[in-house]
């Protein structure tokens, strides 16, 4: 897993090879939080986020970044085969993004452990 600086937040990408990560990013770029829209109709906050592939010098952008495997004592890191299965299953897709229970913290660690986790959420809740 690395953790990209952003600032004020981190962005979390998924070392897949190759100079390459998976992330989850919005139609403006990691660096926004979501891409949302309300509902005319029922007021309902809808966001989206878009799982791409890209180089980590791309994605990092000049920011610094670290690998951080933060949850290998709890977890069992899940095969390399696996974890790409599932790359390929949903590269290009666009999810549901919600910055408490969805967001690229909780989409990195799913990819890694098959469990959806974020400090970053729990330290500022």
């Amino acid at each position: 897993m690395i953790e990209i600086n952003r600032g004020t937040y981190k962005h979390w990408a998924l070392y897949i090879g190759n100079g390459e990560v998976i992330h989850l990013v919005t139609p403006d770029g990691p660096s926004r939080v979501a891409f949302c829209s309300v509902s005319s109709s029922s007021g309902s906050l809808s966001c989206k986020g878009t799982i791409t592939i890209q180089t980590l010098k791309d994605v990092a952008a000049g920011n610094t970044y670290k690998i951080i495997n933060y949850w290998d004592g709890k977890y069992k890191p899940r095969r390399a085969d696996v974890i790409m299965e599932e790359v390929d299953k949903m590269r290009g897709r666009t999810i549901k993004y919600d910055l408490l229970g969805r967001n690229c913290e909780h989409f990195v660690t799913f990819l890694r452990y098959g469990e959806s986790e974020s400090k970053q959420v729990a330290m500022t809740v």
